[in-house]
């Protein structure tokens, strides 16, 4: 019977002998996201992240364990989306520092050729651009987030952060106290979305 490859290369059937395997690959990859600098370090933390979530998984389905490997999970997930994270920060940095080419950062510069692109750093441009959103979440709210799942359960997905951090940046605008009017003198200035304040205005 053929073996079953596991997410990085892994081969189940080697590591279904250890129940405590995705533990280790866990405790693996958050040693490695305290001390990650490099996109290649934030690339090996998501990696070996990744596996051990997809291992404790299946090794849920197959001994039964499903409580216990959605938790090993859950955690090993929020690890992967903390080096995504920490890549981005370090992209956006290097486009600020002039490191890193802008524009998509795929296109060589005329004016700065030197500039470094992300075909040379081995990066796609989607991944880049998935990294650098992710970037763009505050801790606390990617950290509220997969303290939500964990109660709840179910999987630590990149797009459902996203689409909560969007929706909380929509709510935080709508609770901004806006003063509509300000009279100076003969001259009325409104302030606030113009569709609400210039609503009573003729065309």
């Amino acid at each position: 019977m053929a073996s079953s490859p596991a997410a990085g290369g892994i081969n189940l059937d080697v590591v279904a002998r250890s129940d405590d395997y995705p533990l280790e690959l866990l405790q693996s990859a958050r040693r490695q996201l305290v001390a990650a600098r490099s996109l290649p370090e934030f690339r090996d933390v998501m990696q070996v992240a990744g596996a051990a979530a997809d291992i404790a998984r299946r090794m849920g389905r197959l001994h039964g364990h499903a409580r216990e490997a959605s938790h090993a999970a859950i955690e090993a997930e929020a690890v992967r989306l903390a080096a995504e994270a920490g890549a981005g920060r370090l992209l956006r940095a290097m486009q600020d520092d002039g490191q890193l080419a802008k524009r998509g950062g795929d296109q060589k510069s005329k004016s700065q050729p030197a500039t470094l692109i992300l075909p040379e750093l081995g990066i796609s441009k989607t991944d880049s651009s998935r990294w650098q959103q992710v970037a763009a979440v505050p801790d606390e709210v990617r950290e509220s987030y997969v303290e939500a799942v964990r109660r709840t359960g179910g999987d630590v997905s990149r797009a459902r952060l996203l689409r909560l951090a969007r929706e909380a940046e929509t709510e935080a605008k709508r609770q901004v106290p806006v003063e509509p009017r300000v009279a100076l003198g003969l001259v009325e200035i409104r302030l606030g979305d113009f569709r609400e304040v210039l609503g009573d205005l003729s065309d």
